[in-house]
């Protein structure tokens, strides 16, 4: 299996999985991820991965992912669906 397999079928799983203890639809999980169902569903079966390029940049820079989330949130920034849901 090639490296972007794994990675593709890791992804995959982890969205399936997230979304069915969220209770989501696919259409519902696509718009919390601020993408379209068409994309959320191909990456959700392994047709497609998001980006490849975070991933290598995140293990081979040795980046802490949760520090690296909390330091963006702490700069101010919000994901598409929060915005919408805080102005509503």
């Amino acid at each position: 299996m090639e490296h972007v397999d794994i990675l593709k079928m890791c992804f995959s799983n982890i969205l399936y999985f997230k979304r069915k203890e969220l209770n989501l639809s696919q259409g519902k999980m696509a718009e919390k991820c601020c993408i379209s169902l068409r994309q959320y569903a191909d990456i959700e079966s392994g047709k497609r991965f998001p980006s490849i390029s975070l991933i290598n940049f995140i293990i081979n820079g040795e980046v802490d992912i949760n520090k690296f989330i909390s330091d963006i949130q702490k700069l101010g920034y919000v994901p598409k669906d929060r915005v919408k849901r805080d102005e509503k």
